[in-house]
């Protein structure tokens, strides 16, 4: 329960979802493992192009983890600052200083910093420059996002019968008024600069992703239908934003050469498909970055732990992938 709980948690991170069938885009993330056995947790940017004479910009879809090391940062802020237009992800965020503070200082933005300081790596948020002329927010408003949530997720007014229950408490943790929320951010902050700590996290977090193949939406698919509405929505309708932007930049007066779209690597399979079948745009070519590692043996894991903790989140995914049960339990 505790390791399926945890692993709930790690779903308003974002970095991933959608697993790709058969006429689907490939992953924006996945693991690769050394021959000394290091993990490293991959990100990808790939390039779409339309078709041939159309004179519509070449757009870049740069999926990104929002923790990772301060090199990953970089590289990728050099990739963002080469086009003409970057559409970002981000809530009533424009990029500015105030709002950047503030968004920062939002409860989930607080637990990734928190895990991000408890894992010696740095936030999004505080390793990106979103204050670039050409960059553009590309998100739902806080209203939208509120209207959305609270549509799922509010308490109900009196004499109607509750809501989704695991969607009022996601939603409350969102809001920063979640008991779970606040320990994990304590468990955190207690484990901060013990090396065993950062490295048996990272590679839970790794072998996490690794398991549920790109795919958040497993880790609520044990979860109530209306869990797996609400990520579902959150997905679409930001998407739906973002494209909606991208329609506009192509027949702009002036229509930017090269576009960014910078966004959760969760939300980049369902990007593409979009700028396929709406667009006609097609992929072209991908560069993968490392967002962060872990070497098992260098923080003094064992062979046995290691595989302790493969297994165990494999277990879990494996769980968390069934159905939820629905109907009146049979009598015994």
């Amino acid at each position: 329960m505790i390791i399926r709980r945890a692993l709930l948690l790690l779903a308003p991170f974002a970095i991933l979802l959608q697993l790709p069938g058969k006429n689907d885009p490939a992953a924006y993330v996945r693991m690769e493992v050394s021959a000394g056995g290091s993990r490293a947790l991959q990100t990808a940017w790939r390039l779409m192009q339309p078709p041939k004479g159309s004179g519509k910009p070449a757009i870049w879809l740069v999926g990104v983890s929002h923790i990772g090391q301060k090199s990953y940062y970089e590289k990728t802020q050099r990739k963002l600052d080469a086009v003409d237009l970057v559409l970002f992800e981000g809530v009533g965020f424009d990029g500015n200083a105030t709002a950047r503070i503030k968004e920062r200082d939002s409860s989930v933005s607080d637990l990734q910093t928190t895990l991000a300081d408890s894992l010696g790596l740095v936030f999004q948020l505080d390793a990106i420059r979103y204050d670039r002329k050409h960059f553009r927010n590309s998100d739902l408003g806080v209203a939208e996002l509120q209207a959305k949530l609270g549509g799922s997720g509010s308490k109900p007014k009196p004499g109607q019968k509750g809501g989704d229950p695991e969607v009022r408490n996601f939603v409350k943790m969102l809001e920063g008024g979640s008991f779970a929320l606040t320990l994990a951010q304590g468990i955190l902050k207690l484990f901060q600069g013990n090396p065993q700590f950062q490295a048996m996290a990272r590679l839970a977090i790794i072998e996490a992703i690794a398991a549920s193949e790109g795919d958040v939406s497993k880790l609520a698919g044990a979860a109530s239908p209306g869990m797996q509405q609400l990520f579902k929505t959150l997905i679409d309708d930001r998407n739906a934003v973002v494209v909606r932007d991208v329609r506009k930049a192509i027949l702009a007066e002036e229509p930017p050469a090269s576009i960014a779209v910078f966004y959760g690597a969760g939300h980049m399979i369902d990007l593409e498909t979009r700028l396929r079948e709406e667009l006609d745009y097609r992929s072209a070519e991908e560069t993968w970055l490392t967002a962060f590692s872990v070497n098992p043996r260098k923080a003094g894991l064992s062979d046995f732990e290691v595989n302790f903790v493969g297994r165990l989140i494999r277990a879990q995914i494996a769980k968390l992938r069934k159905p939820a049960k629905s109907g009146k339990p049979k009598n015994r």
